[in-house]
């Protein structure tokens, strides 16, 4: 039997979140810098404060 609208609709989102949250994943572990501007308030970051968060993703 055919879908309906909702159904469809429903499916979609679960696979979107995961893939999202997949995506976003990959993405904070390879380019933190850029997911940190994305998701944080904007304030400063100082140099000393990446450098530990880059060394605590990589360990």
């Amino acid at each position: 039997r055919a879908r309906t609208c909702r159904e469809m609709s429903r499916v979609t989102m679960a696979n979107f979140e995961l893939e999202y949250s997949r995506y976003s994943t990959i993405l904070h572990k390879t380019t933190f810098q850029w997911n940190e501007r994305l998701l944080e308030p904007p304030i400063k970051i100082t140099e000393e404060s990446r450098n530990i968060s880059m060394q605590d993703l990589t360990q």
